[in-house]
């Protein structure tokens, strides 16, 4: 017996069109935060106070369940390191050029990927090696 057809949908072009825009966005925000000449304590800060502005009523709108006292843990934790991250990358771009600066940050997937396979001894697959090596070269070519 076959089964039945699979009916697609049209794609939702709205959602594209929101990827593109964030996609823009991030890729403009180093040339934005040296547009500010602020220091970048308070760049991370309201970048991290609007976002918050805009998710913390949605997030509470849509009657989601409260995190468990470990999430919540884990949770803080992350956003305390994504800020110091921020932090660290916008007062960079005040004493380096933009591209530098965002190149160097950028980096997270060579310390991932070592750190992985020193620290917690995780077999890496070739896929990420290669991956890797591509955005190296990439990285390289743009510098």
């Amino acid at each position: 017996m076959g089964s039945a057809p699979q009916i697609q949908k049209a794609p939702n072009w709205s959602v594209y069109l929101a990827l593109v825009a964030g996609v823009v966005c991030i890729g403009c925000s180093a040339i934005f935060v040296k547009l500010a000449g602020v220091p970048g304590t308070a760049s991370a800060f309201y970048r991290v106070f609007i976002a918050g502005i805009i998710l913390v009523p949605w997030w509470l709108l849509r009657g989601s369940s409260y995190p468990s006292m470990r999430d919540l843990v884990l949770i803080l934790a992350g956003g305390f390191f994504f800020a110091l991250d921020l932090v660290l990358w916008n007062s960079g771009l005040l004493l380096t050029s933009a591209a530098t600066g965002t190149l160097l940050a950028n980096n997270a997937p060579i310390w991932v990927g070592l750190g992985a396979l020193f620290i917690f001894h995780e077999h890496i697959s070739l896929v990420f090696w290669v991956g890797l090596t591509l955005v190296l070269i990439g990285m390289a070519f743009i510098v």
